[in-house]
């Protein structure tokens, strides 16, 4: 082979995704280059349309003189033009090295100030053209304090904190009449918050049959122990498959929840422009579950809750467009703290007195709005408490409004009770 084409090969390695469209004016650039022993780029530049590119700085090509000599790459620097940059800024040494009929190539890459360093080992065979070239990332540990995923992808700083957790990275690729691509993604025990939302325990592996753009091939599978607070999602499952880089497909989603489940109709997801819907669907949910993880003393109840839930993604946001919760039958609410919260509205005193042992014929939960914004929570409530007005028949309807977290910990904002009970109530005043 000749030598400008394998200084092309040494370039066309570099890791980039612009990278994999080497334009043709660069081969013929290396090719006018091939009668020269050493060549020394200070800066330089492959972009393709609609991508960016990166750019590479004092870049050395070492050209043999003989048939015993090698090849030889240095690169001072690699960085992203995107902004924010998809990658950091990179360094990497590279060699082939002439053996019995082949090549055989090394090297390094690594992430300055980082402890990331990524092996190449592999062969060449001139005769043939085929060849192959292992890349080994070892096992990359995120902690507290420590290395974050923004050290190698500035584009993920605002998205992941808190990471805690290794991944690891092996892949193979082979060129020539037969030419593949193979990767494996390892991920144990990963821990992150995304958008405030934690997730832990994150596991998988995630085999990989294209580098660039990649892809992955079917049924990968992930496994996540928990994701949010309480009320949380446990014990998650996810099927998926993604081609082209971004074109992410879910085959499968489900979650432990309060006592009963979550799962998701199969939806696709564009990752470069992550619009779209999902429904999930919530079943046998135990009422005395959920209250028990609300986190408010004295509130318990009894009964079970089915629902659905429809969410449209955008940039930047989730919309709740429908969400509803409901009992399945009867059920229970009793609400008896230790210390009540002093009161001084009769309204609100007469209220937590009908839930001290509410008997519900009927408990309907609906919420819509942004996830992350406003959100519009309805609570309804029909039935009695037989202890209260002798049982009387009451309906209650609760509406709160603001951000999740803010509904979370939030007061009733607005409530209706009959009209009997306040005559009632108005007639026991003190005149």
């Amino acid at each position: 082979m000749r030598p400008g084409r394998i200084a092309l090969l040494l370039l066309v390695l570099l890791p980039p995704p612009a990278a994999a469209g080497v334009p043709g004016d660069l081969e013929t650039f290396v090719d006018a280059l091939a009668g020269l022993r050493r060549i020394t780029v200070a800066t330089l530049r492959v972009a393709r349309p609609g991508d960016p590119g990166f750019t590479a700085n004092g870049l050395e090509i070492e050209l043999p003189g003989s048939p015993e000599e090698g090849y030889r790459l240095r690169l001072a620097r690699l960085a992203d033009n995107a902004r924010p940059p998809r990658f950091a800024a990179l360094r990497l040494g590279f060699e082939a090295v002439p053996a019995p009929t082949v090549l055989r190539l090394s090297g390094n890459l690594e992430i300055p100030g980082t402890p990331v360093r990524i092996g190449l080992e592999g062969r060449h065979d001139p005769a043939t053209g085929a060849g192959v070239l292992r890349i080994d990332g070892g096992r990359i540990v995120f902690s507290a304090g420590g290395l974050q995923p923004a050290a190698l992808s500035p584009r993920l700083g605002d998205r992941l904190r808190a990471v805690v957790g290794s991944i690891g990275f092996f892949a193979r690729v082979e060129w020539g009449p037969a030419s593949r691509q193979l990767a494996e993604v390892a991920i144990e025990n990963l821990s992150f918050e995304l958008a405030g939302i934690p997730m832990t325990g994150i596991a998988g592996r995630i085999a990989f049959d294209r580098l660039l753009p990649p892809a992955t091939l079917p049924g990968q599978e992930l496994t996540i122990e928990r994701v949010g607070a309480a009320p949380a999602l446990e014990r998650g499952r996810i099927r998926f498959s993604l081609a082209d880089g971004t074109r992410l497909t879910v085959h499968r989603l489900e979650f432990a929840i309060a006592g009963g489940g979550l799962r998701a109709r199969p939806f696709r997801l564009d990752l470069a422009r992550p619009r779209g819907s999902v429904t999930l669907h919530l079943e046998d949910l135990a009422l005395e579950v959920l209250l028990a993880r609300a986190g408010l003393p004295g509130l318990s109840g009894e009964g079970v809750l089915d629902g659905r839930l429809v969410a449209r993604l955008a940039p930047g946001t989730v919309v709740i467009e429908e969400g509803e919760l409901a009992a399945r039958g009867p059920g229970r609410l009793r609400y008896a703290p230790e210390e009540p919260p002093p009161l001084s509205d009769p309204r609100m005193v007469m209220l937590l007195e009908a839930i001290r042992n509410f008997h519900f014929t009927r408990l309907a939960v609906n919420v819509a709005g942004d996830l992350l914004d406003e959100l519009r929570l309805t609570i309804g409530l029909s039935g009695s408490n037989p202890d209260f007005y002798e049982g009387y028949p009451v309906a209650l309807n609760l509406s709160f409004e603001g951000p999740l977290g803010a509904l979370l910990g939030a007061g009733i904002r607005t409530y209706r009770l009959p009209a009997e009970i306040q005559r009632r109530l108005q007639q026991q005043r003190p005149r």
